[in-house]
């Protein structure tokens, strides 16, 4: 996909809100501007090690750190469906990445 039809697509996926398109499409190559607009002030975070991440700066920065420890990390989402009463969603994803560890 063209640099501006992607650009163009994770804006109207944004505007609409969470998807497992978006999630899928953010990841396919990750760009933190279009995070705040999709996290809320409540947010909560539980990262690898114990760490729990709360509100939207502490998560935008959790963010920042992983892209820059594994600045070619891509997802990519083989699989997803919604629970039969539609309130959750359950994505298989798998993750790319090189970095130093």
């Amino acid at each position: 996909m063209e640099t501006r039809e992607r650009e163009a697509r994770l804006e109207e996926l944004f505007a609409a809100g969470w998807t497992t398109e978006l999630f899928a499409q953010f990841w396919a190559a990750p760009d933190l501007k279009y995070i705040p607009s999709i996290i809320t002030d409540d947010v909560v975070g539980y990262w690898p090690g114990g760490r729990t991440v709360r509100g939207k700066a502490e998560y935008v920065q959790a963010l920042e750190e992983l892209l820059t420890l594994l600045p070619n990390l891509r997802l990519a989402v083989p699989e997803h469906t919604m629970s039969a009463d539609g309130e959750f969603g359950f994505s298989r994803w798998v993750m790319h990445a090189t970095g130093a560890n």
